[in-house]
């Protein structure tokens, strides 16, 4: 993927209305205090996560920052639930 795209990608706004409508992966990073690398590793994992559920990798790129701006930690913290709620399951089993 080419540099412009990507740049695109993180910055780009295709759904009005979201909480971080306007805001860069750097800006949520300053919000939270957190290190630009560590908003980087939340894109990827939530890159895989939101493209379960539509095929346009911009609209997935702005739910990424509305979930980033609202939680630094949202797609680990997802994992951790989805993990635990998959152990539980099996558990009953």
């Amino acid at each position: 993927m080419k540099y412009s795209t990507l740049k695109n990608l993180f910055n780009e706004e295709q759904l009005k209305g979201g909480v971080a409508d306007g805001m860069t992966l750097a800006d949520i990073a300053n919000k939270h205090g957190k290190p630009f690398h560590k908003m980087q590793s939340q894109y990827k994992i939530g890159i895989k996560v939101e493209l379960e559920h539509t095929d346009d990798t911009e609209k997935a790129s702005e739910i990424i920052r509305d979930h980033l701006w609202e939680d630094p930690d949202y797609y680990t913290r997802l994992g951790e639930m989805e993990s635990e709620m998959e152990s539980e399951a099996s558990d009953k089993e």
